[in-house]
Formats: C-alpha cells, structure tokens, sequence
C-alpha cells in the first residue's frame, strides 16, 4: 500500500459509530474511525468483510460495471498507520488516535457533469451557490423524483431514472451492472446486500479524468443470508430505490443479469427462488386470485410466488442473451470473436431460424447450444445459450429427463445414449432429482454400453 503521497485529511462526515476522513492529497483513500474505541472489533469485522467482498467480486469472472473501493488495511491507532503510510512521527496529519480501516477513495461526479446536473436540475436558488463535489445516488427504482424539497443538499444528490434518461447516461448498462453486483454479492459473498448504494462518481484510478464512473458502495449493514431466498428478497425491498421495478423499461436487463451471474456461480437454486418472487406479475396474482375463488379456496397471501416451473421459464427467458464463450465446445462455423453477451460466427442458422441447434457439424447429435436469435446480418451478433449453462440444465432435468423415460427405446440409438450420458456425467453437481437421474443413467447402461 503506497501511502507514501498522502499529505493531509479532511473530515467528510461523522455519526454515533464513526467519523470518516478522505485525504487531499494524491493517494486517494478514506478512512472510517470509530467514536468509541470499544467497538475497534466491530469495525474490524467491517473491514474483513469489505475484504472478502472485493476478493470475491474481483475473481467473479468478467469485470463488474460497478467498481468496489479496494481495502487497504485495518489499524488499531494512528501511529500503526503513520508506520504503514511511511510517514515521519513528526508528522501530525489530524487523526485522532483510534482503530481505523482504509480503503481507496471513490472520487466525486467530474466537474463536465456536475455542471449539467447542476443546470438542469437543481433548483433556480442554488444554481449560483457554491457546492462541494459530491457522489451522485443511481434511482432506477424511481421513475420520476418529487420536486426538489425546500431542504435541498447538493451532497446527498439523487439520479432518478428519467434524469439519468436525460443525461444520457447508459441505463440499460447501469441496470445490468446492478444486477451483476448484487448477484455476486448475494451468491459468490453469501451477503444479502442491505442498504448498499449504487453511486455515478469519478474515476477511481483518475480522479482528473472527465470521464464517469460508478461504485458499489457502504457495506456496513450486509449480513450472510444462509442460502434463504427470503432474507435476500427482503434486503432488496427494503433498500433505496436502486433497483429498476417490474414495469420498467431496464427491468429485464437488470434480472437478466442478476439470473446469469447466480446460475454461473452454481447458485441455480437460489436464482430459481428468487425468481419465484421477483418475476412474478400483478396479472400472475390476479389469476391465482381468480383461481382460488372458483375452486371456493381462500384467496393466495400477498406474498404468494410463482409455481417453480413458471418462473425457470421466465428466468431461461431473460437469459436469451447471456452467453458464457468458456462453456462453447464448437459452433457451426469459424469463431471470429467471443464475449460475455455476444458471438460473432458465421453461421448456417438463418433470421428467423433463431431456437436452433447449436452442433458441430461432425458431429451434428451433440447439442452444444440453443441459438437465439440473429440480427439482419446473419454472419454476425449471432446469440446462443449454452447447454451447460445451470438454469438450462435445471429445465432440462425438469421438463425432458422424466419424458425419456416413456420414450420407446428404438427411438434412442446407442450414440444418442453416449452423449446423454456425457452431458449427465458433465453437469452431476447441478441435477437435483437423483431419482429420476439414477432411472435414465440405467437407460444409459442397457442402451449404451458406456459401462
């Protein structure tokens, strides 16, 4: 940790816990210090968990849209500090002398955009006001905020969805970033996410660049969910408004990406679940309602989920275009480039042939992806989903492993048994009903002879 830069500190904002400091020099870090030193432990765990959240987070895969501020290290007193930071005894920067934690400095919105924010929403009193640089709040969850209150604070300064619309900022992109984060929070990390905000700020490795940049931010109330699909649900709808809602136009991009990032982190389970909830639609309880009073049954709760299979459905839906190029064994045709989201191949599916199956022509029984659909140009952006995939392999458990079992066996040829057996073998972590697994793997043996 280079410290070495860091000159002198400011007091940004204190409460009953902690009082947080931000330096003004070049090395960019926070520092957050208890009031009391009894609760030097506290603020201890606090760190180790920011620590292990930016482990796992970092090792999630792709990159995260939204950035975490990484953790330099806990201190029980200044002086360990000053030792670690290389600064002189001497040298009194204005820290009292009590356990601390430092992490690196989410910088404030860049001047360019505080300046439009300033001039387009800000109410005409304070246009001509002086204001400190400040980090900007992310409401998608909010269509459209109240008219500024007569109490208006450029420090505590809100995006809702429309202003984040005009100033043209990437929605669709910030919607996915905060379904990614959240996922990794909730399935790599094992937290709920409660109470952490989603900010536009500035560079973290730049802080003169003009160019923004967002953060997943404030931690400190995160606890581990133990696999409860509930405790998650509840962290997200008690939390600020920074979740797109069910009828917004970034809704799906949000879930799609939440549900991608759980069934890559083998949490399928725990997608499902969630999905029962957070997939579910005014019309889907109205129908159920309706239901309920034909069959003369009391009507559902007003947290009644959707049926399991309903909401794998819904879930496979919103992954249309969420593609993991590691799990791609071959496509029909020369690879010219991979993402995350998007493959560019040639390939012999056509638009409008989009549900097709992915093969390698030599060997054209092996399914290795679902093609999607294609844009107006067939030879590129050409989407597929992968077979390998965990929210496919739990539909496929689901929905074809029981009808195999009534297929006539002359309909399965020996090589057809082969590969059912390798894709079995291949996915074994991820099938949940080892009944029905065990039955067709004994289909496998009879037909086969891969034993």
């Amino acid at each position: 940790m280079d410290l070495a830069i860091v000159n002198s500190f400011s007091r940004l904002g204190y409460g009953s816990f902690g009082t947080i400091f931000v330096s003004e020099g070049r090395g960019g870090v926070v520092v957050k210090q208890v009031q009391d030193p009894a609760n030097a432990a506290v603020l201890d765990k606090e760190h180790r968990d920011l620590k292990q959240l930016y482990e796992v987070v970092s090792a999630g895969g792709s990159p995260s849209f939204f950035s975490l501020p990484r953790p330099h290290g806990f201190f029980q007193d200044y002086w360990t500090f000053a030792r670690e930071a290389d600064l002189p005894r001497t040298f009194d920067i204005g820290l009292p002398p009590h356990a601390m934690y430092v992490m690196q400095r989410i910088w404030p919105v860049p001047a360019t955009l505080t300046e439009r924010i300033r001039d387009q929403f800000f109410p005409d009193r304070a246009k001509q006001l002086p204001f400190r640089p400040f980090l900007a709040r992310l409401y998608l969850g909010k269509p459209q905020l109240r008219p500024t209150n007569p109490f208006f604070n450029s420090e505590n300064f809100l995006l809702d969805a429309a202003r984040i619309e005009q100033l043209q900022l990437p929605a669709g992109s910030i919607a996915a970033g905060m379904g990614q984060m959240l996922a990794r929070i909730n399935f790599r990390a094992g937290r709920d996410g409660r109470d952490i905000e989603f900010v536009l700020c500035g560079d973290p490795l730049n802080p003169l660049s003009q160019h923004p940049a967002y953060s997943c931010i404030d931690f400190n109330q995160m606890r581990p969910h133990n696999d409860n699909a509930g405790v998650i649900a509840d962290s997200m709808a008690s939390n600020d408004p920074y979740y797109p809602r069910s009828d917004s136009p970034h809704w799906n991009a949000f879930a799609a990406a939440y549900a991608a990032e759980a069934a890559g982190a083998g949490q399928a389970h725990l997608a499902l679940q969630w999905a029962r909830t957070y997939l579910r639609t005014e019309a889907d309880y109205e129908e159920a309602a309706q239901q309920a009073e034909l069959l003369k049954q009391a009507p559902p709760h007003p947290d009644w989920r959707l049926e399991e299979t309903c909401a794998l459905r819904r879930a496979i839906d919103l992954q249309e275009e969420v593609y993991y190029p590691s799990r791609l064994v071959a496509s029909p045709g020369l690879v010219a480039g991979s993402s995350r989201r998007i493959i560019e191949h040639t390939c012999s599916t056509f638009p409008g042939m989009s549900g097709g199956a992915g093969v390698d022509v030599q060997t054209p029984w092996q399914l290795l992806f679902v093609h999607t659909r294609a844009d107006s140009d067939f030879r590129r952006n050409n989407y597929g989903y992968s077979v390998h995939h965990p929210l496919f392999v739990k539909a496929y458990e689901r929905e074809v492993l029981p009808r195999l079992l009534g297929t006539p066996p002359e309909l399965l040829s020996s090589e057809m048994l082969r590969c059912l057996h390798g894709y079995l073998t291949a996915n074994k972590d991820q099938l949940a009903d080892e009944g029905v697994v065990h039955q067709v793997e004994e289909r496998c043996k009879v037909g086969s002879g891969v034993y």
